[in-house]
């Protein structure tokens, strides 16, 4: 059973050493040609030999099974980013024209001028608040002097009907307490005196009237003396009269005209009072309103002298010129229209830098913060180790429009150390380290077949084979652990395109009753042999020359996810390219023996499985992992 160790598992020769010596290298492309040329002459026998009917014995190769140490990683392409990043934004309001442009990709100091937006409208504006704060402000002087004003005049007014209110109840007072009890008294006397004398008048007519009877005076004297009683009591009259009309008319017309025009003062006196008071607060409003639109005017001022001095932007810090792609549609030239808060540039701080990657969801699950990581990086040698910081709780959106069934999160991992002259976006490949697994019985991936939620393996009994359900454990790129089912030393079948379902046939199992979803049905197995354990890893990473295994195509692990059945395509096998480097999975198994009478090694047709995925060719006896390596953990760590 065993063999000769394939050439796949042989030391491949460093990328670097190849390049020193060129004289070798004169040397190794014709016989690589030769060894294409071979290749190409198997591969055709291949064909020719699989057309045969398997019941003659003639699988395929086979794989023994024996205990692996293998390296379980997450492998992705992504690209650098820098951890601190000072972005430049837009700050002028609405929409602003770009009049010059600093070139992407300039090392800029600070202070330097990076863009500078159309400000001809700004500037138009800018006379037009100018002149309207000059206006606003002598509205206000003016208000504050009608304002001054208005203070005197109703201090004037106040004092005035102050002074009539005052005036109206002394003139009361004089009227009650002065005038009219003086009045009285001299109309009650006037009545008493004429009393008085009509008494004296009437004795003097009696004692007139005895004489002229005596005959010591004349009718004439007696007549005179009548006169003078009729007189007198035509006065009494009269100052009875007047002492009639002073107390029943005269008091009570004077005293309600004295105090009308003490209530007419008082009232007035609380007119003016409340006149002032609105006048006051009119005035004062006036102000203040003149004030306000002062302070909002000079406010949009001085925006505006802000806003034109935002269509200058300097550069806060020292840093390399890139400019913002938030829309992919929008393009950062001279003449494109910006809008506010808009990022136009970002100056980037290129001494710590980080590596963003977007892994499946099937993936996630198996990442930590703290992971380690191996990042290599185009034009530069030696990978650099780096650390998980940041899993996005949110899937990235950038491919729903192309594939809505996929689901990627972004991971960042901060780099050990920057390599000299790194820039953002560079490519970047990103293996991140799951676990370790030690002694653990594996097989490649192309010898797993999945029918429905179940799989199977296809191991060697004499000269035929059976199929045995295996459970899958965790996976490499490149082989999966068998936890139950296998043993040490048995044989498996690396399969071909087709192969596992005509098998699973010839053994009775039915392989028309796959789960929904699964990859057990009818011409289920031409998509590519394998399982999709939920520890496969699929890279939807893009192949580049130079660079490190290949990666499994993105939909095929979003296929997995939605399909708990479905079988995955296992990785590319590693090519013996120089540059390329050292496979993912390292296992140290013994030499396995090819079989006697086995036939010559073959290179049969590599199946393209569904969704551009690769597979392992079966290459004569199936090559074991390659000699244990020292652990790319240990290898990352800086404690190590």
């Amino acid at each position: 059973m065993n063999g000769p160790v394939p050439a796949s598992s042989k030391p491949k020769p460093e990328p670097q050493a190849m390049a020193a010596t060129p004289s070798r290298r004169w040397i190794v492309w014709p016989a690589g040609a030769i060894l294409a040329t071979a290749a190409v002459a198997i591969f055709w026998g291949a064909t020719k030999v699989s057309s045969n009917d398997t019941a003659a014995g003639d699988f395929g190769k086979f794989y023994t099974v024996t205990p692996v140490d293998l390296d379980i990683k997450v492998r992705k392409d992504g690209e650098l980013q820098a951890v601190n990043n000072t972005d430049v934004l837009c700050q002028v309001e609405g929409r602003s024209t770009v009049v010059y442009l600093v070139k992407e990709g300039e090392a800029v100091k600070k202070g330097d001028l990076l863009v500078e937006l159309d400000s001809s409208t700004l500037r138009q504006s800018l006379e037009t608040a100018s002149l309207e704060v000059k206006q606003s402000e002598s509205d206000l002087k003016n208000s504050k002097e009608m304002l001054a004003i208005q203070e005197n005049q109703n201090q004037a007014d106040l004092e005035a009907a102050q002074v009539a209110r005052d005036l109206a109840r002394l003139a009361l007072e004089q009227y009650e307490k002065g005038t009219y009890p003086q009045d009285l008294s001299d109309a009650q006397t006037l009545v008493k005196m004429t009393e008085i004398t009509c008494r004296n008048k009437e004795e003097d007519l009696e004692q007139t009237r005895a004489l002229f009877a005596k005959g010591f005076v004349t009718a004439a004297d007696v007549k005179q003396a009548e006169l003078s009683v009729t007189t007198v009591h035509n006065d009494l009259r009269k100052a009875q009269t007047a002492l009639l009309v002073l107390t029943t008319f005269k008091h009570q017309t004077e005293t309600a005209t004295a105090r009308s025009a003490l209530s007419q003062a008082e009232q007035k006196l609380a007119r003016v009072k409340r006149m002032n008071a609105s006048m006051l607060t009119k005035a004062q409003a006036d102000v203040e309103t003149k004030e306000m639109a002062v302070a909002t005017k000079t406010k949009n001022l001085n925006k505006l002298q802000k806003q034109l001095e935002y269509c200058k932007i300097y550069a806060p810090t020292d840093g390399m010129v890139v400019f913002g792609r938030d829309d992919d549609e929008f393009r950062m030239i001279e003449g494109a229209q910006v809008r506010e808060r808009q990022r136009l540039i970002r100056l980037p701080d290129t001494s710590q830098m980080k590596a963003v990657v977007k892994i499946n969801e099937s993936q996630v699950p198996r990442l930590k913060l703290g992971q380690r990581a191996l990042v290599r990086v185009v034009g530069t040698p030696d990978p650099v180790g780096a650390t998980i910081t940041k899993i996005s709780p949110m899937a990235d959106g950038g491919s729903r429009w192309w594939n809505p069934d996929l689901r990627e999160y972004p991971v960042e991992l901060v780099l050990d150390h920057s390599p000299r002259d790194t820039k953002p976006g560079l490519s970047a490949q990103v293996e991140i380290f799951i676990d370790q697994m030690h002694n653990a019985l594996a097989v490649p991936l192309a010898s797993i077949y999945s029918q429905g939620r179940e799989s199977y393996v296809f191991a060697r009994r004499g000269e035929n084979v059976e199929p045995v359900k295996v459970q899958i454990g965790a996976a490499s790129e490149t082989h999966a652990t068998v936890p139950q089912g296998l043993t040490t030393g048995q044989d498996v079948l690396i399969l071909s395109a087709g192969q596992g379902r005509q098998l699973l046939e010839r053994a009775g199992i039915d392989t028309s009753t796959a789960l929904a979803g699964g990859e057990g049905g009818p011409g289920a197995a031409e998509r590519g042999p394998g399982p999709a354990p939920k520890d496969l890893k699929l890279d939807t990473g893009r192949s580049r020359s130079g660079r490190g295994a290949a990666s499994a195509d993105a939909k095929a692990s979003a296929d997995a996810k939605a399909s708990p059945g479905a079988t995955a395509t296992p990785a590319k096998a590693q090519e013996p390219v120089a540059d390329k480097q050292p496979a993912v999975a390292t296992a140290a198994p013994a030499p396995a023996a090819e079989p006697a009478g086995a036939p010559a090694p073959t290179l049969p047709s590599v199946p393209t499985p569904a969704n551009n995925a690769t597979v392992a060719p079966a290459v004569g006896k199936a090559a074991a992992p390659a000699k244990p390596l020292p652990s790319p953990i240990s290898a990352v760590d800086p404690s190590h």
